[in-house]
């Protein structure tokens, strides 16, 4: 499989929102940030390229490895001044055997296998778009192994458990030089090597035909990318440190299904470690840093109907209480997170699979600006977008097959923002980022 890319985008600014002058950019002149389109610009191209193979060993053994190659290449003007000229490679092989197995009269599962990253990042910082060499020049290397087991076990008739386990050793090695006209803290050569685990327990029982329960407890981690850690300060704006976000969770909750309704919800609880985020505070132009620690408990239900052979109901409802656990911000909510989400949407299938007609509604509750820890910053106003979709396929006999998309998205044109940051040095003063009004897209693909 091989995929190609290439894309130039103009990148809209922000419409300043201060209070005590009364000034409101985004009421008054949203469409203001047209003209950061074309002072602000990225340049992207990449090619992802992946070669697999699979080989039946013997009945219920699979073996399966797959390699692949990723380049990205990014070129980035900001405000007709900073130049960012950014490279990252990534190979990577990634062998593993499926094996099914016999219990008694029932099947279990399981997945082995080990995962190899390698990753070359290279990026070029200029200040000034006539500058000739650069001012600024980061390189950094970053080897990620891993290895992992997922398995599946029938306890009893209606009664599976399963679990899993992933060590993984990472080292990254990062400098900094640092030339002339450079405005940046010079930071200090890293060569890091951390190991980490995630694994996971999990019950899951069929109480009938219609009815299941589940639960699940479990350990994740994320580790930092090569393009976090650039400007990073897991203790200072000097280093590219950076500690991998860890998590602990427990999660319980039931399945309905039969052929008209199908019904999920579950409740769950995440305590949180070094969660990795963005704070504008930092340094001057902000940077990412690992939060003290946090916690998130919450719900999610979801709903499909099937009202007619050709007609499906959708909606989903979510609840999420995200708070700082320690450290000066202990108690306040986590910036950029809604506490209440919600969708609907219906599927009509007008004429088998040349015709569908899709209507989608969002809702999102009201959330705190980013870069407001504080918490005394009004919030990003609550809203919802409906978005409409006709799609098909035309089926072109023994030659493949045409697909088409029409979409108007937000119909009613609503003017919102979704994202917004919190001045650092002002009270009631911040930038939000306007969200598009209607618009609309016409797709035309192939399959073969």
């Amino acid at each position: 499989r091989i995929a190609l890319d290439d894309s130039s985008l103009g990148l809209p600014g922000s419409r300043q929102i201060n209070r005590p002058a009364g000034i409101n950019l985004f009421e008054t002149d949203p469409e203001g940030t047209v003209s950061f389109v074309t002072s602000d610009l990225l340049l992207q191209n990449g090619i992802h390229f992946t070669l697999g193979g699979t080989y039946e060993v013997t009945e219920g053994l699979t073996s399966i490895i797959d390699l692949g190659y990723r380049r990205k290449s990014q070129d980035s003007v900001n405000n007709n001044f900073t130049l960012v000229d950014t490279d990252l490679d990534t190979y990577s092989i990634t062998p593993r055997v499926n094996l099914d197995y016999p219990v008694g009269n029932l099947f279990g599962s399981a997945v082995l296998g080990m995962d190899y990253y390698y990753a070359e990042y290279e990026s070029d910082r200029k200040n000034g778009i006539s500058q000739v060499r650069p001012s600024d020049s980061y390189d950094a290397f970053q080897h990620s192994f891993s290895t992992y087991g997922q398995a599946t076990f029938p306890w009893k008739q209606n009664t599976e458990l399963s679990s899993g386990l992933r060590i993984q050793s990472v080292n990254t090695q990062a400098g900094h030089l640092k030339f002339a006209g450079s405005f940046a803290t010079k930071q200090v050569p890293l060569d890091d090597t951390s190991t980490q685990w995630a694994g996971n327990l999990g019950v899951n029982h069929r109480v009938s035909d219609s009815v299941d329960i589940f639960g699940r407890v479990g350990r994740s981690i994320r580790v930092p990318t090569i393009d976090e850690r650039i400007s990073s300060s897991a203790r200072d704006a000097t280093t590219f440190e950076l500690n991998t976000q860890t998590s602990k969770d427990i999660e319980f909750g039931a399945k309905y299904i039969d052929p008209l309704v199908n019904f999920t919800t579950s409740a769950w609880y995440m305590k949180l470690k070094n969660e990795i985020a963005f704070n504008s505070q930092a340094v001057a132009f902000g940077t990412n840093v690992n939060y003290d620690p946090t916690r998130r408990y919450g719900f999610e239900s979801e709903v499909s109907y099937k009202v007619k052979k050709d007609i499906n109901l959708k909606g989903n409802l979510n609840f999420i209480d995200a708070k700082f656990d320690s450290g000066p911000f202990r108690g306040n909510n986590i910036p950029v997170v809604s506490p209440w989400t919600a969708s609907a949407g219906a599927i009509w299938n007008i004429w088998e699979d040349s015709l569908n007609l899709s209507a989608t509604w969002d809702w999102w509750d009201r959330k705190y600006l980013e870069n407001d820890e504080r918490n005394i910053f009004e919030k990003v106003p609550m809203t919802s977008v409906t978005d409409i979709k006709a799609y098909g396929k035309v089926n072109l006999v023994g030659e493949g097959n045409i697909l088409w998309t029409l979409q108007a998205n937000n119909i009613f044109d609503e003017k919102y923002f979704t994202y917004g940051v919190a001045s650092a040095t002002s009270a009631n003063v911040f930038n939000a980022f306007p969200m598009p009004g209607r618009t609309f897209l016409f797709s035309v693909g192939s399959e073969f």
